[in-house]
């Protein structure tokens, strides 16, 4: 999974984010530079999992300049 969001991820035209991901990056004052960071570079801290939909999903993590980016 890590590796496929990796590979994903380095194309950026492939990455949506929808209106509640960034109501998500406002709150948490995470900018768009550090959400790609952790998709490309990051670690996966919740294992992955389908949710009710059927769509799979997990949360990753990275720091970045000493920020928590997730």
């Amino acid at each position: 999974m890590r590796r496929l969001i990796a590979v994903t991820a380095a194309d950026s035209s492939k990455v949506v984010f929808t209106n509640h991901a960034r109501l998500r990056m406002r709150q948490r004052r995470t900018l768009l530079t550090q959400v790609q960071y952790a998709l490309q570079r990051g670690y996966v801290v919740e294992p992955a999992h389908q949710d009710l939909k059927g769509n799979w999903k997990c949360t990753l993590q990275a720091t970045v300049a000493g920020d928590l980016a997730r």
